[in-house]
């Protein structure tokens, strides 16, 4: 596993849920969210099945995730449920993908990244 590096340039931030963009996404096999031991089910699958894995340094998580509350409050989707959101940092030194989910009391938790 690597850590993200290069320039986390506004211009290349991407965010899409479920395959569209700003719409959520729950899982048809089972629900998204159970309680807190599901989002450690879904890290622990997460770093199952995905082999090409980052670590995300915490003030780049942050950042990423004030970038996608903005998005949705400019979208008007600012209390959305509890939904899952794919994350893409398009720069070329970076070419990442995190998935990360918001829960209903606005917490977050990033499930994994992958470059």
């Amino acid at each position: 596993m690597s850590g993200l590096k290069g320039n986390f340039g506004r211009r290349s931030f991407c965010l899409m849920a479920g395959g569209f963009a700003l719409t959520g996404y729950a899982g048809a096999a089972q629900p998204l969210l159970d309680g807190a031991a599901s989002l450690s089910d879904w890290s622990d699958r997460f770093t199952a099945e995905v082999d090409r894995r980052l670590e995300v340094p915490a003030t780049d998580l942050q950042r990423y995730i004030g970038l996608v509350e903005k998005a949705l409050a400019e979208g008007g989707l600012a209390s959305p449920s509890t939904q899952a959101f794919v994350v893409v940092d398009r720069n070329p030194n970076v070419q990442a993908a995190m998935v990360m989910v918001r829960t209903v009391n606005d917490t977050w938790h990033l499930l994994g990244a992958t470059a």
